[in-house]
């Protein structure tokens, strides 16, 4: 071991490692490497469902949801019922990557998802729906993937109008782990609706300021391709009773024509799958990232690829890796 450091003691694994009765996480943190079985058998124990409340409430802002507000006098079908609802709808969603496996590419594509009747109705999904979650195809319906899950889009809004900026920020930091630079101190960074004005041409007018334009080009054309989603992500075709122009340009430069086809693009962008890989490192290790930790990570990322880019395998990679196995410090803390 190099100067400093030692083996990572039990008590210092994170508190919802998975873990089965009778098991001790230290010794499954070293069969993981070696035993896929084993570590699905983990995933499937009720007290990984931390693993989903914490990393994907965290990192997807399901937590969020609990204290977003709206303006009931604007959109009076915000109530408790559909705020558990999205909730919920979300908590299905990330189960069936982070518990189930599923092709972490799909969290962007996926067609389909899980509803109630108060969601249903908010999606304009036809057919009988209850109290009860079942799975639904949106077939034609413009909604995919986790940014057109109506939690997050509610999250990222205002109480009264979209945020083209809060959207395009969490899409470039989450999605694709570039962060923008920080706003000029002083420099109000909520824009009001303005009469006659769409969000896209209030946010064009106010980055045409050298102080801002730095902040703004590569965040707001993400923000611009989710305006057909309103405060509560439910679909619309006017903002404020003009047309909505959804088109946009990714960082890397690939133009889209609106949130979906940028959803499906951020799927084939290598930054995403990285960023996939470098969001589980850093809720693990519960630090950020520096230059020695980059082979760990593209380790991570390499055994992500090979196979079918499933959660398992950059577990696998994670826990069996020195920065997991090691900690760094006074060895006799």
């Amino acid at each position: 071991e190099g100067e400093g450091t030692d083996r990572l003691r039990d008590e210092e694994l994170p508190d919802d490692f998975p873990a089965i009765p009778g098991i001790d996480r230290v010794r499954a943190a070293r069969t993981l490497g070696h035993n896929r079985a084993f570590f699905l058998r983990l995933l499937k124990d009720p007290r990984a469902r931390a693993l989903i409340d914490n990393f994907a409430g965290q990192w997807w802002l399901i937590r969020n949801i609990d204290v977003a507000f709206k303006d009931v006098a604007m959109f009076p079908q915000w109530n408790d019922v559909l705020r558990a609802s999205m909730k919920q709808e979300m908590q299905r969603f990330a189960e069936q990557f982070l518990a189930k496996d599923r092709d972490m590419l799909e969290m962007m594509t996926a067609k389909d998802t899980e509803v109630d009747a108060a969601l249903a109705a908010h999606y304009g999904l036809d057919g009988q729906f209850g109290d009860a979650f079942v799975p639904v195809d949106f077939g034609d319906l413009p909604f995919q993937g986790i940014l057109n899950k109506a939690g997050i889009m509610t999250v990222l809004s205002h109480a009264d109008h979209t945020s083209p900026v809060k959207r395009g920020k969490w899409v470039l930091e989450s999605l694709l782990c570039q962060a923008p630079p920080p706003p000029p101190p002083g420099v109000d960074t909520k824009l009001d609706p303005i009469e006659g004005k769409t969000q896209r041409e209030i946010l064009e007018q106010h980055r045409q300021k050298a102080e801002c334009i730095g902040c703004h080009l590569t965040m707001d054309p993400l923000g611009f391709g989710l305006e057909h989603y309103d405060p509560l992500g439910a679909w619309r075709d006017l903002d404020n009773g003009l047309p909505i122009d959804a088109t946009g340009t990714l960082p890397s430069g690939a133009p889209f024509a609106d949130g979906l086809e940028m959803q499906t693009l951020i799927s084939q962008e290598p930054d995403f799958v990285r960023c996939v890989a470098r969001k589980t490192f850093v809720y693990a290790l519960g630090r950020a990232t520096g230059l020695a930790d980059v082979p760990y990570i593209d380790a991570m990322v390499d055994g992500f690829t090979a196979n079918k880019r499933r959660f398992s395998d950059l577990v696998v990679s994670l826990v069996t890796s020195d920065p997991f196995r090691m900690r760094r410090g006074d060895p006799a803390m």
